[in-house]
């Protein structure tokens, strides 16, 4: 967003996904700290909120932006899939070992 920030993004047709990284978040780490040493329950946890997260984002941009719901899809959200799967890999490869290390150094 060119380092940008205010209510112009939030309220602009991103805003919708701004909103959705905070209930991705929030789904995530539930599942992570619930199902401790489930490596399919975190995956599970990541892609509910992912889902959760385009469902704002989608439906926020095609308000905004005067699209129909599968245009908003197609333009916020079908672009970005494999790069989201790619990133939910690499969180489950590297999380845990991340968080083992945390923990050992007394940081959590």
């Amino acid at each position: 967003s060119g380092f940008s920030a205010g209510p112009g993004k939030l309220f602009g047709p991103t805003g919708g996904y701004l909103i959705g990284f905070i209930f991705l978040a929030i789904i995530s780490g539930l599942f992570i700290e619930k199902f401790s040493d489930k490596i399919y329950m975190y995956i599970l946890g990541m892609v509910l909120g992912t889902i959760v997260l385009y469902g704002f984002g989608t439906a926020w941009l095609a308000y905004q932006a005067h699209l129909s719901y599968g245009a908003a899809l197609a333009a916020g959200v079908i672009p970005f899939i494999i790069g989201d799967v790619a990133k939910i890999v690499v969180v489950t490869v590297l999380g845990p070992i991340l968080r083992k290390q945390l923990l050992k150094a007394g940081l959590l």
